[in-house]
């Protein structure tokens, strides 16, 4: 990303998420600039189907390697669609998830905008189960329905070990 626009955009936007680049309009086309820049190419949504993704359907996001003297190569880099419940652009490449406010994309497409801010989804990573440390402890965690249903599901679990009929 242009070092430029990166020292002038904010660390955090104003939903609280980092910040992590910018949608430009290429042409009839959207550029996905992000920091650090995707390592196969420059990320493009194709001319083509943003009006599709601004109409609320799932997009193919493109990665275009140009070599000199050499066509562009294209390649798949991700998808992104429109999220129902945020109003927002989802954005997911190389295993990351991005967003970006619609209006803001909606506004860069029809040119009255020059570019809007991407952002990077947190995502809470799921919590690690030993499975070894669960079965030293031969031991099942709470149930919803309360110590009376773990307690009589550890005692069908005692009877099954010791072979008597549940």
């Amino acid at each position: 990303m242009n070092a430029e626009i990166m020292g002038s955009m904010p660390h955090e936007s104003h939903t609280g998420l980092p910040v992590a680049g910018t949608i430009e309009r290429a042409h009839r086309a959207l550029r996905i600039s992000l920091d650090p820049p995707y390592p196969l190419g420059d990320l493009v949504i194709g001319a083509k189907v943003v009006p599709d993704l601004l109409a609320g359907l799932q997009v193919e996001v493109t990665f275009v390697q140009q070599v000199r003297s050499r066509a562009p190569f294209l390649g798949f880099a991700g998808t992104a669609r429109f999220s129902k419940t945020s109003n927002r652009i989802m954005i997911r490449v190389g295993g990351k998830s991005y967003v970006a406010a619609w209006h803001d994309v909606a506004r860069v497409y029809t040119g009255s905008l020059e570019s809007a801010t991407v952002s990077l989804l947190r995502a809470t990573p799921p919590p690690i189960i030993d499975a070894d440390l669960v079965r030293r402890s031969n031991a099942l965690p709470p149930l919803p329905g309360g110590p009376d249903l773990t307690r009589e599901l550890e005692n069908q679990s005692s009877r099954r070990e010791n072979n008597v009929p549940v």
